[in-house]
């Protein structure tokens, strides 16, 4: 029997603490990822995959977690486990301790799933007869120059990579050169052309360069600052998200990839105007499978807590009166919600999205908002 290996990345569990509702200190979205993964290990059951790999970032800041959420991470982790005979698991670099650098935490998560094999501060390899996967946990640049090119490939066998790091080529969005968690591609590019493929987490969105697959995230489109809402309309970003599924085929000699998306548990970050809000909204109305979080740029640019009001829910319930919105068991009609336009919300960002800040940003704020409403077509 051919085997199957399934690889998912970057579920970034506790990352909307700052917007998102919560029940018993969870917040809806990762009640979100729960279900998105008992749904990837029924597929997994159904389809014989006997082997998983998370390709890192589970949790969005580990130096910033509770034991709540740590307790909930590892009963998702010891269910969805159950559907594999073994589950290797890459540290990201949000999976290390910011303050003493430490994977200690991360690892102990997983205690007690007898399964789990947790990859976090050296590489490591799965073999299955010709088939040899290298398994990359996160270095910062230098580190992880000397871990790729270190590596022992043996010539006779098909190997592949499966690890959490990015190459300049996949961050031609990013100022490369001075990104310390940057991998500059002339550097690697003889190393990496011994493997048939890599399969890389870390950047959020699926793209290929060469024989470098980046395979996007579980549950996340991409960085909050990084995807620009044209770049979305115009799909200068592919905009799935979801896991795949690679069969290896003995007889042949090679692999063949399937990609799963999982729409419903995707969470999509916008970074745009802030004339362009009343367009969002119309586009999430009319592609209800997708979780929107929007950031406004432009002359709020500056005003932290205006971004923190509205990146509080998704884009449904953003450009809305709040005192509608927290009701969450009452449905708008599309007309209903449509007509929300900028200025009816405008005292609700200035007396609860600012309601924790001083007089000064608050003065600021009310004068900036109440400048481009002067000049927002109705």
């Amino acid at each position: 029997m051919n085997e199957k290996i399934l690889l998912y990345a970057d579920p970034h569990f506790f990352s909307s603490k700052r917007y998102d509702s919560k029940e018993n200190g969870i917040t809806k979205r990762d009640f979100l990822l729960e279900k998105m993964f008992e749904k990837i290990g029924k597929y997994a059951k159904e389809n014989n995959i006997n082997y998983a790999v998370g390709l890192g970032d589970f949790i969005h800041d580990i130096s910033n977690t509770s034991t709540n959420e740590i307790l909930f991470l590892h009963n998702i982790m010891s269910n969805f486990s159950k559907n594999f005979l073994n589950h290797y698991i890459i540290s990201g670099n949000h999976d290390v301790n910011k303050y003493d650098v430490d994977y200690g935490y991360f690892v102990n998560i997983f205690n007690g799933i007898e399964n789990i094999k947790v990859i976090y501060n050296k590489s490591s390899t799965i073999s299955f007869n010709d088939f040899v996967f290298y398994l990359i946990p996160y270095f910062k640049k230098d580190i992880m120059i000397d871990t790729l090119n270190n590596l022992n490939v043996d010539s006779s066998t098909l190997n592949y990579i499966i690890g959490h790091f990015a190459e300049s080529n996949g961050m031609h969005i990013f100022d490369s050169q001075n990104n310390d968690d940057i991998v500059p591609y002339d550097e690697i590019k003889n190393k990496v052309a011994q493997f048939k493929a890599l399969f890389l987490g870390h950047l959020h969105f699926k793209k290929t360069f060469n024989n470098i697959q980046y395979i996007g995230s579980c549950s996340t489109h991409t960085f909050a600052d990084a995807l620009k809402y044209e770049d979305y309309i115009s799909s200068n970003f592919v905009d799935w998200v979801g896991f795949t599924v690679i069969e290896l085929d003995e007889q042949k000699k090679s692999i063949t990839q399937n990609f799963i998306p999982t729409y419903e548990y995707n969470q999509v970050f916008l970074y745009a105007d802030y004339n362009q809000i009343d367009e969002i909204i119309t586009y999430a109305i009319n592609n209800p499978e997708k979780q929107f979080v929007v950031k406004t740029a432009s002359k709020l640019e500056d005003i932290s807590s205006i971004k923190a009001a509205l990146s509080k829910h998704k884009v449904k319930n953003i450009i809305m009166n709040y005192q509608v919105i927290e009701k969450e068991d009452q449905s708008l009609k599309e007309e209903e919600l449509i007509s929300h336009k900028v200025e009816n919300i405008v005292d609700s960002f200035i007396s609860k999205g600012l309601c924790r800040f001083d007089k000064e940003k608050i003065e600021k704020a009310e004068k900036i908002l109440r400048e481009l409403l002067s000049t927002t077509p109705s």
